[in-house]
């Protein structure tokens, strides 16, 4: 899995399904900024492997044809990944608290430009999302924050090449043998437009 396309690209779906701007969507990791009365965290809850990594030769695409086949050694794999959406606005009017903005993204979630910016970062909606929980806390001032939070399951698949390590294929030959439904060898003169015994 390549966080680096995984990560941005999950903050431009949060931030179009909350309605929160960009700037104000981040990792809960990241340097926090100066938001103006509304913030979205993201943090990894977990993630696993689903089922049996599968291991496959592929050709190389980086290699010219003429130069020969060169095969990768390539592991590919599903996994289910939860990522967690909190929102927190100082706004408490109603259908302007975190709990509206993840509701919100609750409604838009099978929409296909929701659709759309999960397949550019490279996941797609798994299993339905979790309950809408609402965290509001004191701020430090006195005054209510609200917050909520969203558990979001997306399916992903893990891709690994094999670096610094080609391998080629110097020749390639095919061996076949028909026989009937006895399990009889057929002659090998087989002429179209003929009768098989």
């Amino acid at each position: 899995m390549d966080l680096t396309v995984i990560e941005p690209g999950l903050l431009a779906w949060a931030s179009a399904l909350t309605g929160v701007p960009l700037p104000f969507c981040l990792w809960e990791n990241q340097p926090r900024v100066q938001h103006q009365g509304q913030l979205v965290l993201l943090r990894w809850v977990s993630g696993a492997g689903k089922g049996v990594d599968g291991f496959v030769y592929e050709v190389d695409p980086d290699v010219d044809p003429a130069e020969g086949p060169e095969m990768m050694a390539v592991s590919r794999g599903p996994r289910q990944l939860v990522v967690q959406v909190d929102v927190e606005v100082y706004d408490q009017r109603p259908g302007r608290t975190a709990r509206a903005a993840l509701e919100r993204l609750r409604d838009r979630l099978y929409l296909p430009s929701s659709a759309a910016l999960l397949e550019a970062a490279v996941v797609a909606l798994g299993a339905a999302p979790g309950s809408v929980l609402p965290t509001d806390y004191e701020g430090d001032n006195g005054r209510m924050v609200s917050r909520a939070t969203l558990d979001v399951p997306l399916n992903a698949a893990s891709v690994t090449v094999d670096a610094g390590r080609l391998y080629s294929v110097a020749t390639a030959g095919l061996t076949a043998a028909l026989t009937d439904p006895a399990g009889t060898p057929l002659p090998a003169p087989i002429q179209p437009g003929g009768t098989l015994p």
